[in-house]
C-alpha cells in the first residue's frame, strides 16, 4: 500500500490503455464517481493509435488522482510491468501528468 498525504494508506490502480477511446470516458466517469477513491489511477498508454492517449492526458489535467504513462507498444505484460514500476515510484520521471512522452 502507498502512503496517503494525510498519513493513511491508499491504493494505486493500473489501467492498460490501447485504442479504447469508445470505452475510456465511461470508465473515467465511473472511477471518478466512487466515494472510496484510490490515491492514484495510473493509465499506461501502450502506443494507442486513436485518441485514447489524449483522453488520458485531458483527464489527468482535470483530476490529480489520474496519472499517465505513455510508452511504445509492448503488449499487456509490458504494460503491467511499467504500471507497477510507476506505481511503486510515483515521483519517477517516467510518470507524468498531462505531458506526452514517447
Amino acid at each position: 500500500m502507498l502512503e496517503h498525504d494525510s498519513g493513511g494508506t491508499c491504493s494505486a490502480s493500473i489501467i492498460p490503455v490501447y485504442n479504447i477511446e469508445s470505452y475510456l470516458q465511461r470508465y473515467i466517469d465511473s472511477v471518478s464517481a466512487q466515494t472510496a477513491r484510490s490515491c492514484e489511477v495510473v493509465f499506461v498508454d501502450d502506443g494507442s493509435a486513436n485518441s485514447s492517449d489524449a483522453i488520458c492526458d485531458t483527464v489527468s489535467l482535470r483530476d490529480s488522482m489520474f496519472k499517465v504513462l505513455h510508452k511504445e507498444s509492448g503488449g499487456l505484460s509490458d504494460v503491467g510491468n511499467a504500471g507497477i514500476d510507476a506505481a511503486l515510484s510515483l515521483s519517477s520521471a517516467a510518470l507524468i501528468t498531462g505531458t506526452k512522452r514517447r
